[in-house]
């Protein structure tokens, strides 16, 4: 199915069922519709987990299927092509891919997963566009214990944005069983006050007893963007290497 010089799967599916021929009980298969495909992604990375990636062109003439074994919290993913090593490196999924297979099929994630202990597992993201600075904003996401049955999570958010306000209903839980299923998250966030901005980061939930063991969930937050004049230009670029000389304007301008 996979050699040094490439592939002869096409489709994932086919990937997916010889996975399953071969006794892989453990192994999932994610579409390109999940919006947690890259956070199941991340977490299998983190897991010493690799990963199978199957990559289309947007015509679906064309595809590859290629191994994920590494990735860097800049959504970085290291692939492995086949095909000599020729393309094996760091690419931003799916755009950054060669030869136009830049499409997600799907991935086969969890495979030969043998966990016997707490698991963290998050399910959701966040990806908020054109809010008004200052502003309140609600949003959520799930976390579960994705281990071994009766296992116990203690889990912690360790991590979130410098930008913006942000508050977690509740922040940290103990003994979460696998039985007990997902348990919801509020996010409440503060929007910054610079208009015309994008801004990137993420929520890390940590198990407080194996901090190897975390889940990545990938944010975005866009504030407005209002087509300036050239002088406004100049005068916003000012006012940002100058606060305190023009105060008073930036506060007719709301800025």
């Amino acid at each position: 199915m996979y050699g040094s010089e490439g592939s002869g799967t096409f489709g994932v599916d086919q990937a997916f069922t010889a996975y399953r021929k071969f006794h892989c009980t453990t192994c999932t298969l994610i579409r390109d519709t999940d919006s947690n495909v890259h956070g199941r992604l991340a977490k299998n990375m983190i897991d010493a987990l690799p990963a199978h990636l199957a990559v289309v062109d947007e015509d679906w003439t064309k595809g590859h299927n290629l191994v994920v074994d590494g990735y860097n919290t800049d959504d970085f993913y290291h692939l492995n092509f086949g095909w000599g090593g020729v393309y094996n490196g760091w690419y931003l999924l799916p755009d950054e891919i060669p030869y136009g297979v830049t499409v997600l099929e799907g991935v086969i994630v969890d495979i030969m997963d043998k966990h016997v202990s707490p698991q963290v597992r998050c399910n959701g993201s966040i990806h908020l566009t054109n809010i008004t600075p200052g502003t309140t904003i609600n949003d959520s996401f799930t976390i579960e214990n994705a281990g071994s049955p009766t296992s116990l999570l203690h889990w912690e958010i360790t991590s979130c944005p410098d930008w913006g306000n942000w508050t977690f209903t509740p922040s940290k839980g103990t003994s979460l069983t696998p039985e007990q299923g997902p348990v919801m998250i509020n996010v409440s966030i503060v929007a910054p006050e610079k208009k015309n901005r994008e801004y990137n980061g993420y929520i890390k939930v940590t198990n407080t007893e194996n901090p190897a063991d975390c889940f990545i969930i990938q944010i975005t937050l866009t504030t407005p963007y209002k087509p300036h004049s050239f002088l406004l230009n100049c005068l916003q670029d000012l006012m940002e290497r100058f606060p305190h000389t023009f105060l008073v304007l930036r506060l007719l301008l709301n800025y």
